[in-house]
């Protein structure tokens, strides 16, 4: 089941009108978009409806399974789709025993856990029957009940998400997860019945052990040529295999057969004897091990609340420890569990003292001890009650109407977000700290539980108004479209070239760059190992081009320049951002830009990066920029910008014709380029009356001179 049904309660959103399309007819099917095949040939009409139980029942059966009834961007299209598809509905409906009947169909699994009780092969090494029993009862067991077992707690884990992050579900889904989690646990003991627990003890045991005196002086081992090396890496291999594994320690004799192989190859002379020796010297310690675990047998057990690991604080599919947990981890949580609790990834075991702890020192479950609770599923229910679920995601949090009733997020509540289509664009956040640019993945990888902030608009909510005509300039040009290569419009015409997507993903790339563009650092935008721009939009952003700040410097700052500079003031340009691996020449390493193949990523920008400021580069003394790609990348100028950058390097090109003394110099073509420039308007709400008092005088002092001229 995965489609809308009537007695599925919708909480805040119950009434909320939603856009569906029908035939003209007061009780005419609703369907979520005109291109349903059940509308085919009919005259549709577009009607506003309350999302009710009454308007669940009128809808189409196909269309009652598509979230498509509110955009993906709105609170209500996040629930809808964490509802539907594969989200909360199907989890409640997958993985039940109608799913597993078909696989177990004729298998005998009482027999199979017989079976593996005595050990994972026959001992009858000729008896091909047994062999086959044997892999039957491991394809059982390994391929079937662990799997299905883990993907069934997968399962209830993400469905207890939904409905943590959507109370108002909670008493409708009860039941099922109930069902669910009652399953689980049959598969869970179905699963313990295979695996023995005396195995996980002397695993255990095994793991406590201390390297032994090693005999190097055998002479059955001077066939390994460093007998002492030898025998070390095959006592940590042994060790290390009879650790993790839930078989039987005399099982355990790849660690013999690899040390053997390492030393001798092919050769053939001492061998035999130098397996029986390595075979005697594990004997000796599988023997330890079990005396080890013997003498705990009389210790009290111990209980534990054990926490699945969630590496590089991602949540992982918990069918995926399969693989993220060694076999000994997995059979302990089989066998030793008294109570779980899927919603938090805890488990409440009981445990013998020795695998206690073991499981306390390592650091592959994060274990804590506790005293031995009544009723076991109460005490682990309150010790998880501290760490539940974000709150609920609620209308107000996205896009759904005036920013003034916004309501804020916690980073829980960004990262529950991030995890939706919702969560694949950029986003301008106002939090405390001020206003960022950034996806939601980056607010979660924070860890901050006392972050708060509201989600003021996404890349895709901006307005219609303002992309689609800016849409229509940028698709009108053409390859012989030419740009001044510092400008924001050769970002634009770069944006399209690079996009191959067509007009969709061109207007995606655009809105996302409209928000990029106000981001006050760049380097904060990707998500380390998460989200980030795509190549165009960072095109978009910086220029691969250098600037040349000769007309900013000073004629005695120019030295061995062969151009002399006119002192004009920085204005406009003085916080133009560039970005470089490195800026500073007493560090070892030239600085290269974004673009160049010798920096670490060519396609998106980190913290990795130096940013700087044109002022700052202006004073800079001898960096070391790389000669192929000139150091650095420089955030594109604006209209305004790249007006009073062009004009300057007018300004000095005049002074230089006029430093030049020749001839031909036309004086009143000069006078006119002049004239062009004299009264440059930087249009800004900064006060730049000091820098154009300062331009005004360069302006002045060449005036002069052409006067002198003429």
């Amino acid at each position: 089941m995965s489609a809308l049904t009537a007695d599925i309660p919708f909480g805040p959103f119950e009434g909320v009108s939603i856009r569906a399309y029908a035939a003209r007819s007061k009780q005419a099917r609703l369907h979520s978009g005109r291109d349903c095949s059940s509308l085919s040939g009919v005259d549709a009409v577009e009607v506003s409806v309350p999302l009710t139980a009454s308007s669940v029942k009128r809808m189409c059966s196909g269309c009652a399974r598509s979230p498509r009834w509110a955009r993906p961007t709105t609170s209500l299209g996040v629930f809808l789709e964490t509802l539907m598809g594969v989200g909360l509905l199907h989890e409640l409906s997958s993985y039940g025993p109608e799913d597993l009947a078909d696989d177990l169909e004729g298998r005998n699994v009482a027999g199979a856990a017989e079976l593996l009780r005595l050990g994972e092969y026959p001992e009858d090494e000729e008896d091909e029957a047994a062999w086959k029993a044997h892999e039957e009862a491991r394809f059982v067991r390994d391929e079937l009940l662990l799997p299905f077992w883990l993907g069934a707690a997968e399962s209830l884990y993400r469905a207890h998400e939904v409905v943590a992050r959507y109370p108002w579900l909670s008493d409708w889904a009860r039941p099922r997860l109930a069902a669910k989690a009652a399953y689980a646990e049959e598969l869970r003991a179905a699963f313990a019945d295979m695996v023995v627990p005396g195995n996980l003890l002397d695993a255990a045991a095994a793991a406590q052990l201390s390297q032994p005196e090693l005999p190097v002086d055998r002479v059955e081992f001077s066939v390994l040529g460093d007998p002492r090396r030898a025998l070390t890496n095959l006592w940590k291999r042994w060790q290390a295999e009879a650790s993790s594994r839930w078989t039987r320690l005399e099982e355990h004799t790849s660690a013999e057969w690899h040390v053997l192989d390492a030393a001798m190859g092919n050769k053939r002379k001492g061998r035999p004897e130098a397996e029986q020796a390595l075979r005697e010297l594990t004997g000796r310690w599988t023997a330890a091990a079990r005396a080890l675990s013997g003498e705990s047998g009389t210790l009290p057990d111990r209980w534990l609340i054990a926490t699945l690991p969630t590496p590089d604080k991602r949540h992982p599919r918990l069918a995926e420890l399969v693989a993220l947990l060694p076999r000994w981890h997995l059979g302990v949580l089989a066998v030793h569990t008294v109570a779980v609790d899927w919603r938090s990834r805890t488990v409440l075991l009981r445990a013998p003292d020795l695998v206690g702890r073991v499981l306390l020192d390592d650091r592959v479950l994060r274990c804590e001890q506790v005293d031995r609770p009544d009723e076991p599923a109460v005490a682990l229910d309150e010790w998880n009650s501290e760490e539940r679920a974000p709150d609920a995601l609620q209308p107000g949090v996205l896009d759904d109407g005036p920013v003034a009733d916004r309501r804020t997020i916690s980073s829980d509540q960004a990262e529950a977000l991030g995890e939706t289509s919702a969560g694949h664009q950029l986003y301008l956040v106002q939090s405390s700290a001020g206003v960022e640019v950034v996806h939601l993945d980056a607010i979660a990888k924070r860890g901050d539980p006392a972050w708060r902030g509201v989600l003021l608009t996404g890349a895709d909510d901006l307005p219609r108004s303002l992309v689609e005509p800016w849409l229509a300039e940028i698709s009108s040009w053409d390859e012989n479209s030419r740009f001044d290569p510092l400008g924001t419009q050769d970002g634009e015409h770069q944006l399209v070239r690079l996009s191959f997507g067509g007009p969709r993903e061109i207007e995606a790339d655009l809105r996302t760059l409209a928000l990029a563009r106000i981001a006050p650092d760049l380097r904060r935008i990707n998500t380390e190992h998460g989200q980030s721009l795509r190549w165009s939009v960072w095109r978009a952003l910086l220029s691969p081009h250098q600037l040349d700040l000769t007309p900013f410097r000073s004629p005695q700052e120019q030295g061995t320049r062969r151009r002399s500079g006119l002192g004009l003031p920085l204005a406009v340009l003085s916080h133009v951002q560039l970005y470089t691996t490195n800026y500073r020449p007493e560090y070892y390493r030239k600085g290269h830009s974004p673009y160049c193949s010798h920096a670490r990523r060519q396609d998106s920008l980190d913290m990795g990066y130096d940013l700087l400021s044109v002022a700052e580069l202006l004073v800079l003394k001898q960096p070391d920029w790389c000669g192929k790609c000139g150091g650095y990348a420089v955030r594109r100028l604006d209209d305004v910008q790249l007006r009073y950058y062009r004009s300057a390097h007018q300004l000095l090109e005049i002074s230089e014709q006029l430093d030049r003394h020749r001839e031909g110099d036309d004086v009143e073509d000069l006078r006119a380029e002049l004239d062009e420039v004299a009264n440059l308007r930087l249009g800004r709400g900064h006060d730049y009356g000091v820098d154009m008092q300062e331009w005004q005088e360069a302006v002045r002092t060449l005036r002069g001179r052409l006067d002198g001229r003429s």
